[in-house]
């Protein structure tokens, strides 16, 4: 095909001929296929082979021309290239933008969809069609199309920053989502569905007095006391945290009736193995702290990394359940994990804090950040992991157990089984004898 550019009507600003052939030349110099260049009296003839080598250089044209503002010229270059070749999907995406531009809504979602037919990781033809959804008025489908793009180009490698603006749109469609939905009636649900399984009655109230976010006390078997779930009225997403107390109790009741439930605490003498394996590490900081201070730090630190280790499998559970059995809560979910995420990137980054505790408590606990990290990176398209700065060795580990933890999920656990896959990651992490794992009496979560 023959395409004729003249020079009084260009778009790559050229005033000579000679310095039109030069900035067709630059324009064309990163493909593998280059056109012909012919110059005649009034400017240029390009000679393109009519193969997809040579609709790739059309694409090209067309998105000098849109650069230089000229979109009706563009899209008339895109249109031409899929005459040539119907399988180019970023010149079908781009004639999409061009509708969506028009707010062809309709026309816009069906050629954004026919480019993902051909390459559905094709980050492009994911943000246009969601931003068609968005802009026509379906913010439910476009958080569902938008998520889907996340998810399917995780591994792509975008420089045109399009991935980006894709993750912003899901957030900003997620707080849109959460600020309109009342998400009561899925907590009054549950609440009541849980309270006929047992026949216990379940109180939640707000208590700013506990240590963390929210604590499940749950009943005993036998007996008609209450379970209690408590949170802090302060914090953001209070209804997600009631939520997942909410499932984690569901466990505890599913596996009560398989007679599988255990309590995993930290007793005294898990507490007298970490004084013995850490003793002399805190004692190196008395000359800086009072005996009372040091030992209540020293404390500290045993109590919250033994409460990380108990909770952390439970933890991801709930968080799968959460997003494959109550899909309404998702925007909610990728919110609060996103926030959850920066609190943990911001609490294993290097500081003075992190000096005072033992290494390899630190490097079990990054570990088990890490390996959450991943998970919700496959749940939603949003990967933070290598803002951890993990060495080679510490990736290899993660993926590791990640992988055990996924084999757990996909190999049909039983109520109650999720215990000794705890264990097992205990004892691989090092830190089996901090645990202890035994028949139900109560338990606080």
């Amino acid at each position: 095909m023959i395409i004729l550019l003249k020079l009084t009507e260009n778009a790559f600003g050229a005033k000579t001929l000679e310095e039109l052939k030069n900035e067709i030349g630059k324009a064309f110099e990163e493909l593998a296929y280059k056109p012909v260049v012919k110059l005649t009296e009034d400017g240029a003839e390009l000679e393109i082979e009519e193969t997809p080598a040579g609709v790739t250089a059309l694409v090209q044209l067309g998105n000098v021309y849109l650069a230089a503002g000229k979109p009706e010229e563009a899209e008339g270059y895109y249109r031409k290239a899929i005459e040539y070749d119907p399988l180019n999907f970023i010149a079908v995406t781009n004639v999409g933008a061009a509708c969506l531009d028009r707010k062809e809504f309709g026309e816009a979602i069906r050629l954004f969809e026919q480019a993902l037919e051909r390459n559905p990781y094709y980050v492009n033809a994911h943000y246009g069609r969601a931003l068609a959804y968005f802009q026509q008025g379906d913010t439910e489908r476009a958080f569902q199309v938008c998520m889907d793009g996340t998810q399917k180009t995780l591994q792509a490698v975008d420089n045109s920053g399009t991935r980006d603006n894709l993750l912003r749109l899901l957030v900003s469609l997620s707080e849109k989502l959460v600020s309109e939905r009342d998400f009561k009636p899925v907590i009054d649900g549950l609440k009541a569905k849980l309270e006929q399984a047992d026949g216990k009655q379940i109180n939640i109230t707000a208590d700013d007095s506990i240590v963390h976010s929210a604590i499940l006390q749950v009943a005993k078997a036998q007996g008609n006391e209450p379970h209690e779930i408590k949170y802090q009225s302060n914090l953001p997403f209070t209804v997600y945290l009631v939520m997942r107390k909410l499932i984690r109790l569901q466990m505890v009741q599913e596996a009560r009736m398989r007679g599988k439930n255990k309590v995993v605490e930290f007793t005294s003498t898990n507490l007298a193995n970490f004084n013995r394996r850490f003793g002399v590490f805190f004692s190196n900081f008395a000359s800086k702290m009072r005996p009372e201070s040091l030992e209540a730090f020293k404390r500290g630190v045993a109590d919250g990394f033994s409460y990380q280790l108990m909770n952390f499998i439970h933890d991801l559970i709930v968080e799968d359940r959460i997003y494959f059995e109550y899909p309404q809560l998702r925007p909610m979910q990728l919110l609060f994990l996103t926030r959850q995420e920066q609190e943990s990137l911001t609490a294993i980054r290097p500081s003075k804090e992190l000096d005072l505790m033992p290494q390899t408590v630190v490097n079990a606990s990054r570990l088990m950040v890490l390996i959450a990290s991943l998970y919700y990176a496959n749940l939603y398209g949003i990967n933070v992991v290598s803002e951890y700065h993990g060495n080679e060795k510490e990736y290899q580990k993660v993926d590791r157990l990640y992988e055990e933890f996924i084999d757990y999920l996909e190999d049909d656990p039983q109520p109650g089984d999720e215990y000794a896959l705890l264990e097992d990651f205990a004892e691989e992490m090092g830190f089996g004898d901090l645990i202890t794992v035994h028949g139900e009496s109560g338990l606080i979560l």
